[in-house]
């Protein structure tokens, strides 16, 4: 009996929680995000990938969100032909403004992304793919930057010339 009441706490306590991280989650109503992905060839040979995220207001009222650019609005996850999550590099520490974005109804933003990089809460990360090396990738945006859940894009494959 007293295990019971302890294995029933200990479930209780663990879904008060997640409840109170859900409840305490911001969502943005009527954005979408599309990933247009882009191969580009260097002198180097290592090839490079660039990416631009379009972030679309599919409502009828316009939305005041985070700006692409702020700390972990954006993360690209990416896999390799195998299905394994690539892991990026860290290329600064940065300290970037927080800035915000105005989307008219109907309409969209696009931001680009040289090397996939992305800023996270206290750095900047991005990608080195192997030339000739085919990956999947997936864009994660935060309307709210790191206080709102993720929408993400569908995956894009792309080939490393």
């Amino acid at each position: 009996m007293k295990r019971n009441f302890l294995l029933c706490f200990f479930i209780m306590a663990a879904l008060g929680v997640a409840i109170n991280v859900v409840a305490n989650q911001t969502f943005v109503e009527n954005i979408s995000v599309d990933l247009v992905l882009n191969s580009i060839e260097e002198k180097d040979k290592t090839g490079t990938v660039s990416a631009t995220l379009i972030i679309k207001n599919t409502g009828s009222t316009e939305v005041k969100v985070a700006h692409p650019g702020n700390r972990m609005a954006v993360a690209f996850i990416v896999m390799n032909s195998l299905g394994n999550v690539v892991s990026p590099v860290g290329i600064a520490k940065v300290d970037s403004a927080f800035g915000e974005i105005t989307i008219k109804p109907k309409s969209e933003f696009k931001q680009s992304f040289p090397n996939l990089e992305f800023i996270t809460g206290s750095a900047l990360f991005g990608y080195r793919l192997k030339s000739g090396e085919t990956y999947r990738v997936v864009a994660v945006y935060r309307p709210n930057g790191g206080k709102s859940s993720g929408v993400t894009s569908r995956e894009q494959v792309v080939t490393v010339r």
